[in-house]
């Protein structure tokens, strides 16, 4: 089977070796964006433009629409130099189907009955 997964944007996270007070950030670094990432926000953005208008129309914070987007963070170790970090990647935050939503315990199509 091929490998279908899916692009993600990806961002690296080390200490901030330039951090001097509180006001600094704790962690930087750099990330990617695939292109094909970009697209997909884009063409996300333009089929909910709408939705995405109202959200920001309803939060008087926020300035302009957001697409939203999910994260996650692996804490990592490099094998160059032995510094602790975190790899994160995100994704749009898409709102969860019917079927997929936790507690939908129906029986899977052709019944529930499995012969293992």
């Amino acid at each position: 089977m091929a490998d279908e997964r899916k692009e993600k944007g990806k961002l690296w996270l080390f200490d901030n070796t330039y951090k001097k007070n509180d006001s600094h950030p704790s962690l930087s670094g750099s990330g990617e964006m695939p292109v094909s990432v970009m697209r997909e926000i884009a063409e996300y953005y333009n089929q909910h433009k709408a939705e995405l208008q109202k959200e920001c129309d309803d939060n008087p914070q926020q300035k302009e629409p957001c697409v939203k987007l999910t994260c996650a963070a692996w804490p990592k170790v490099s094998k160059s130099d032995g510094k602790d970090y975190y790899f994160c990647t995100f994704e749009i935050k898409r709102p969860r189907e019917a079927n997929s939503a936790p507690g939908n315990d129906a029986p899977p199509p052709g019944g529930a009955d499995i012969p293992f």
